[in-house]
């Protein structure tokens, strides 16, 4: 953490995923505070925030107040091949109009990798799954579309 520790290489607080292939994620947030957040493999490994008693050096601020703009990667490393920003995975706000009298539980919108309940109305049948996964903004069924069919006739 350079400009935030006297020595800039510090052990990550957890172990690191155990593969011959790592994917990085490095997030800056500044919310309340400044904090580093990395992912290896989609797993956290690291949630820091800077402040007066976490970083030795005094001119912490100087650096990690600042807009990140871009990230170093020194000659020594020989482990990286190459960058890509993150995009996020899409969230799903809405359903496939075919889908028509369904309700869901959770209600929306909800993140990429939630599973949702889908649910017909009282007296209303669903002759397909009742259930979906949003992936990357869109609702993908775990089998044959929900088909919430016409409304069941009452018999007096």
């Amino acid at each position: 953490l350079n400009d935030c520790r006297v020595n800039r290489y510090h052990p990550f607080p957890t172990n690191l995923p155990d593969a011959t292939n790592n994917v990085w994620r490095i997030t800056i947030i500044k919310d309340s505070g400044t904090r580093l957040v990395i992912h290896c493999n989609d797993i956290e490994v690291l949630d820091f925030t800077a402040s007066d008693s976490e970083c030795e050096a005094t001119t912490w601020r100087d650096t990690f107040d600042k807009d990140m703009v871009k990230i170093i990667f020194r000659l020594a490393d020989r482990a990286t091949d190459k960058y890509r920003p993150y995009k996020a995975k899409a969230k799903c706000a809405s359903f496939d109009s075919t889908w028509t009298n369904v309700r869901t539980h959770p209600t929306l919108p909800v993140a990429h990798g939630v599973e949702i309940t889908l649910m017909c109305p009282t007296n209303y049948t669903n002759k397909g799954f009742d259930k979906a996964t949003c992936q990357d903004g869109t609702f993908v069924p775990t089998g044959q579309s929900p088909d919430c069919g016409a409304k069941c006739a009452s018999f007096d």
